[in-house]
C-alpha cells in the first residue's frame, strides 16, 4: 500500500483507519517520493492527482473514486469498517505534466507506480 494513501496500515489487505488523498506526488533530491496533501502545497512540477472523467455528470467523486464507497468512502477516502472483510477498489487518474527525456521518464513513472501498489 502506497505511503501516498496510507496513514498508519502498509498492508493493502489489511485497511482499518482513514486513507490520505494527495493533489501531487514529487521527488525529493534524494529520489524519495514526496506526496503534497491539498493544492495551496502544489508544485506542479510532479505527478498530480486529476480529474476522473465522466466525474461531473455524478458529482459523487473527482479525484478518488472507491469500488464500495460505503466502506472507504469517494474522495476523502475515510474508512467505516465493514462487518466482513471486504475488497474495495480505489480508481484516480494521475496526470504528469513535466517535458523530460523519454528513459527518465520510464523510470520516474515506474519507480511511481511500483510505490503505489506497495511492492
Amino acid at each position: 500500500m502506497s505511503t501516498g494513501t496510507v496513514s498508519r496500515t502498509t498492508d493493502k489487505t489489511k485497511v482499518t483507519s482513514d486513507l490520505y488523498p494527495f493533489a501531487e506526488i514529487c521527488k525529493n533530491e534524494d529520489g524519495t517520493l514526496k506526496y503534497v496533501r491539498g493544492t495551496v502545497n502544489m508544485t506542479f512540477d510532479g505527478i498530480e492527482a486529476d480529474d476522473i472523467p465522466g466525474w461531473l455528470d455524478t458529482e459523487k467523486y473527482r479525484c478518488f473514486r472507491s469500488s464500495r464507497p460505503s466502506v472507504i468512502e469517494n474522495e476523502l477516502l475515510r474508512v467505516h469498517q465493514p462487518e466482513y472483510n471486504t475488497t474495495v477498489t480505489l480508481d484516480s487518474v494521475l496526470t504528469y505534466t513535466i517535458y523530460v527525456h523519454r528513459d527518465d521518464y520510464d523510470r520516474a513513472f515506474a519507480a511511481i507506480q511500483s510505490s503505489l501498489r506497495g511492492k
